[in-house]
């Protein structure tokens, strides 16, 4: 019992002691807090927020006529001091396109004009010369030499590494989507041609010639706008030397910018046909139904003029915000030495301008 009352007197003690001690470190507490209160405030700030332009810059294309190398004009060793006249012009645009109707498959095949046609591959160095970013080969003189032929022109393109759209190589070639980026904006091209002038394609090479097809155009173009930003379709179509567009072309038009295209650029009639902007919905497409002759020795009436359609794109890097059409006419003459090509004289220019129904390009 002693034991167990020591025990509990050590307890009191013990509880007096903790209660003591707590009492004494609160009023310790109290006497160190600060005498004066503070009374914080926060102001509001209203920020405004900051928005941020892309840089907005602009980007040319442009695609020159039909080069059509007639007799005595397909065997020129070098064809770069005909066509310096327009260098300069060209090689400004940012994506430069032509079309090249006669197959360039060199000596190795007949050298010959009209009516099928093959020049020495040394065109091709004058194209390099133009600043040319993508050639057109599809068009009725395309087999004009048989596959093999082609296939030479083709192989001549590519050792001067020229991009070709409209007539390949293989299926592979043909399946290979035919896309530029520019700037940031990407660029896609398709091209297509009424026909063959009576060659036939082989059934065991169906890749070898893009030709006209409703259905085909379709598909090509949909598909096509679904991974660019410019569509642009290539027509080699109409009726030779009319200057005006058939209905043949404008319902070929109407499918094309049903379809998605933005720029149709046309050639074969080798003149010079109007321009006219397609619009539906937020879809608009500017066509250039023909233009003309870039080079060539053709003597019909009008077949010495043609020229360069250009569209002047802004862009700030994720979207075409206006897009301008404007042409840069050209006129073929024969001089002693040669045939060459040179920016119109100022009359037929205004007159030829005005036909097609665009601006001069400045």
């Amino acid at each position: 019992m002693k034991w167990v009352s020591w025990a509990a007197w050590a307890s009191l003690l013990i509880v007096i002691t903790s209660i003591g001690y707590s009492t004494a470190y609160q009023y310790i507490q109290q006497m160190l807090q600060p005498s004066t209160t503070y009374d914080f405030k926060f102001e509001t700030t209203t920020r405004i927020a900051q928005t941020y332009e892309l840089p907005v810059r602009k980007v040319t294309i442009g695609m020159a006529g039909d080069v059509l190398l007639h007799q005595g004009l397909n065997n020129y060793d070098d064809y770069r001091p005909s066509i310096e006249g327009v260098r300069e012009m060209t090689n400004e645009l940012d994506f430069f396109l032509i079309n090249l109707e006669s197959l360039a498959a060199g000596e190795s095949f007949e050298l010959s004009g009209y009516p099928n046609f093959n020049s020495t591959d040394a065109v091709l160095d004058g194209l390099v010369d133009l600043g040319s970013d993508l050639v057109m080969v599809s068009n009725n003189h395309t087999l004009d030499k048989r596959p093999a032929g082609l296939r030479a022109s083709l192989a001549n393109l590519a050792a001067r590494n020229l991009p070709y759209v409209g007539a390949y190589t293989s299926q592979q070639d043909a399946n290979t989507k035919r896309i530029f980026t520019l700037d940031s904006l990407k660029i896609g091209v398709v091209s297509y041609t009424y026909g063959l002038n009576g060659h036939r394609i082989p059934t065991d090479q169906p890749y070898l010639v893009d030709v006209i097809d409703v259905a085909t155009i379709q598909k090509d173009i949909s598909e096509l706008k679904a991974e660019v930003d410019v569509v642009i379709a290539l027509m080699h179509w109409g009726t030779e030397y009319e200057l005006q567009a058939n209905e043949e072309q404008r319902y070929l038009a109407t499918i094309a910018h049903k379809a998605g295209a933005d720029i149709i650029f046309g050639g074969h009639p080798h003149v010079l046909q109007p321009y006219e902007l397609l619009e539906t919905d937020d879809q608009q497409t500017h066509v250039f139904y023909s233009l003309g002759n870039f080079f060539s020795g053709q003597t019909i009436e009008n077949t010495n003029y043609g020229g360069i359609a250009v569209m002047t794109l802004t862009t700030d890097g994720q979207d075409v915000l206006t897009a301008e059409p404007s042409f840069f006419p050209t006129e073929v003459t024969a001089t002693p030495e040669r045939v060459v090509v040179n920016p119109m004289k100022e009359t037929a220019a205004s007159y030829w301008v005005n036909h097609i129904g665009v601006s001069m390009y400045e």
